[in-house]
């Protein structure tokens, strides 16, 4: 999900079917218990201020408000 996932900040981009890409990366996140904990942690803030519902809604109102929907 590149759209939702910003590269080593938020999480980590494999490419599709590369196994040896997918087994580098859970070996070295499981080499660096740090860099996991800050990683899940800018992806549940990121979550949290990108993704809940009260911002969709409104990321929405103003798309129907720009042509005329509402």
């Amino acid at each position: 999900m590149p759209a939702t996932i910003s590269q080593g900040k938020t999480g980590w981009i494999v490419p599709p079917c590369d196994e040896e890409a997918l087994r580098v990366a859970i070996l070295e996140l499981a080499q660096d218990s740090e860099r996991t904990w800050q990683m899940g942690r800018a992806a549940r803030l990121e979550a949290e201020q990108h993704h809940q519902w009260q911002h969709t809604a409104q990321t929405l109102e103003k798309i129907f408000l720009s042509i005329n929907v509402i």
